[in-house]
């Protein structure tokens, strides 16, 4: 008997946030492909109706899941952020998109 799960199985978790790199884990069902996009929450003036924008944020790269068992596939994506580093009295949000290729990432989590 076959289980059809669904493509996100668990994730993201918070696994490391220092003041150069953040790092996130997710796991799939099937292989997929992903990148962690954050930015800076508190530089966006936000009303209740407004929408949060990644509009100059940090972006990863496009990294591959790891096959684990044939529906089980895990990931933990690491962005660099030596080049803006994260400040601890800043509060920052970030989205993980993911894709079954390298070039469409077509679903996030917002």
């Amino acid at each position: 008997m076959s289980i059809t799960l669904p493509t996100l199985i668990a994730g993201p978790i918070l696994r490391r946030v220092e003041a150069t790199s953040i790092s996130v884990w997710v796991a799939f069902s099937k292989k997929q492909f992903a990148k962690l996009v954050i930015w800076d929450h508190a530089e966006v003036e936000a009303t209740s109706t407004d929408i949060i924008t990644e509009e100059g944020g940090l972006e990863s790269s496009v990294i591959e899941s790891l096959e684990i068992a044939s529906q089980l596939h895990v990931l933990v994506i690491t962005l660099d952020t030596s080049q803006k580093k994260l400040d601890a009295t800043r509060i920052y949000a970030y989205n993980v998109y993911f894709g079954d290729t390298e070039t469409t990432l077509t679903n996030d989590l917002n």
